[in-house]
């Protein structure tokens, strides 16, 4: 069983120019890359692989989407495949099943967000219908048309809609980051000395190797999270949900982002 994520050319649009060179789920969302938790919520339901423009093909990808395969659209949330049909009243058989995003004002075009393949299907022929035809969801859903999917229909919540979403979902997407890598950082629980003043009652995360004195730490919101190499200088203000990546230098105050 594996897991393949595909883009649109309209997904690339909206995120651009921050996918000119990379596929949508290369983008961060709270400090680490969108495929890694693709990544980590999958890890024993098997590998993730992304369709997108063939200029960005990735250096191993499989030639065919193989039965039992999940072919998802990669704009949603990360989430576990085999949770993904569960609000649905059609669940799981050997026909297949497959998820249409709902009508709306905004999105009038029902639009496949997810399916679970009952036949084998080309890696390039899925790449064709979304890239090479004026209107790739009519022509994923003829290319599809075989597999006899049973369809259903679900409301278009969590999904990174416009670059603004990935602000929007900071906060948690921060908490999430502090839980998948709780485990794995080191943190050092000496920076905090008496010259930095927290408020509020989130978590502030420092790992070994960030550096941060005489500055103010607002909490109240959201976590702060600061990587290895972070240097944040004298008077900074920081107000979470914030995470620095390593190799910042922070000379002023900051909020609500991820650097």
């Amino acid at each position: 069983m594996a897991i393949f994520l595909f883009e649109t050319p309209s997904l690339r649009r909206r995120f651009a120019p921050l996918t000119t060179n990379k596929p949508f789920v290369s983008l961060l969302s709270g400090g680490i890359p969108l495929l890694d938790k693709w990544n980590a919520l999958n890890f024993d339901v098997g590998e993730v692989f992304i369709i997108s423009e063939s200029f960005l093909g990735t250096s191993f990808m499989p030639d065919y989407l193989e039965a039992g395969d999940f072919l998802i659209y990669c704009g949603r949330a990360p989430i576990c495949a085999t949770t993904i049909f569960y609000d649905c009243p059609t669940k799981p058989t050997s026909q297949g099943v497959g998820l249409l995003s709902k009508s709306t004002e905004e999105w009038p075009e029902r639009e496949i967000m997810a399916v679970l393949l009952n036949k084998r299907i080309a890696v390039e022929a899925v790449r064709e219908a979304l890239f090479e035809d004026p209107d790739p969801n009519k022509a994923l859903e003829k290319l599809l048309a075989p597999q006899q999917i049973q369809w259903s229909e679900a409301p278009r919540r969590n999904y990174y809609e416009y670059p603004k979403d990935l602000l929007e979902h900071l906060k948690a997407d921060i908490d999430w980051t502090i839980e998948l890598l709780k485990d794995e950082y080191e943190l050092d629980l000496k920076a905090l000395d008496d010259t930095n003043q927290v408020i509020g009652k989130h978590p502030v995360i420092i790992e070994k190797g960030a550096h941060i004195s005489m500055s103010l730490l607002n909490t109240e919101n959201g976590p702060i999270y600061l990587s290895r190499g972070v240097k944040v200088m004298e008077g900074c203000m920081l107000r979470g949900p914030l995470f620095l990546a390593g190799g910042t230098v922070l000379k002023m105050g900051r909020g609500s982002m991820a650097l």
